[in-house]
Formats: structure tokens, C-alpha cells, sequence
């Protein structure tokens, strides 16, 4: 049984291997117009990121360990709500926009060509470099 899941995976190795060096000797250096979302009013896309943002689970389970943990739940008062409500929406607020604005310059830096080129250049290196590492690895 070991010998059977021992070739199975040496199998793996070499088929990810060469699947690696095949996307990277594969990709080429096309270049896509990288545009604003033009389609959608400033409203839409707002509400749009505040539901995907209130239905983050991983920060609903984030919040649901993190209260009882620092917070005696039984004794807040409405008032210690509120300002528990407006610190949590600070907070996320400035990771959200910081994350739209480097998104927005990314977009920016990502409209020029010989930047576009030049990361093509890198993932496809990157990705013959990582699957002749596995083929040669012993």
C-alpha cells in the first residue's frame, strides 16, 4: 500500500511539475485593456461592498470570539453599543478603503505596457523555476 501511494505521488510531482513549466513557457505577453468599471453608478457598487463586507464570515466569527473574550456582554448598555458599533465601523472603514486605493493605483500602474510585460516575464520564470524545482527535487 505505501509502495502504490509512494508512486502515486512521485506521479503527481512530475505531472504538476510539468504542468507548471508547460503555463509558464505557454503564457505570452498579451496585453488587456485594463478599464474603470464604467457600468455601475457610485451607489451600487457602495451597497455592493457593504453587503459583501457584512456578510464576511470570517469576520462574523472574528467578532463572535473576539466581544465575549474582552467584553462582559450581560453588562453593556446601549450606549457601550453604539460606541463599540461606531469603533468596529472605523476600523473596518479604513481597511476597506485602503484596500480600494491600492486597488485603484494597482489599476493605474497596470495600464502601462512595459509593466504588463514585465510581469509576465516574472510569473512565467517563476512558474518554470517552481516545477523544475519539483521534477529535480529528490
Amino acid at each position: 500500500m505505501a509502495k502504490s501511494l509512494d508512486s502515486l505521488f512521485t506521479l503527481i510531482k512530475y505531472a504538476g511539475g510539468a504542468y507548471l513549466i508547460w503555463l509558464g513557457a505557454r503564457s505570452n505577453s498579451t496585453i488587456t485593456d485594463i478599464q474603470a468599471n464604467s457600468g455601475t453608478s457610485s451607489l451600487s457598487s457602495f451597497i455592493s461592498g457593504l453587503l459583501i463586507t457584512l456578510a464576511d464570515i470570517k469576520a462574523i466569527f472574528f467578532y463572535l470570539g473576539f466581544f465575549p473574550a474582552f467584553l462582559d456582554l450581560s453588562s453593556l448598555h446601549n450606549i457601550d453599543i453604539i460606541i463599540v458599533i461606531i469603533i468596529s465601523i472605523i476600523a473596518v472603514g479604513i481597511a476597506k478603503l485602503s484596500y480600494a486605493y491600492l486597488a485603484n493605483r494597482a489599476r493605474l500602474l497596470l495600464k502601462q505596457t512595459n509593466i504588463i510585460i514585465a510581469l509576465n516575464l516574472i510569473v512565467s520564470s517563476i512558474m518554470v523555476s517552481t516545477g523544475i524545482f519539483l521534477i529535480l527535487k529528490i
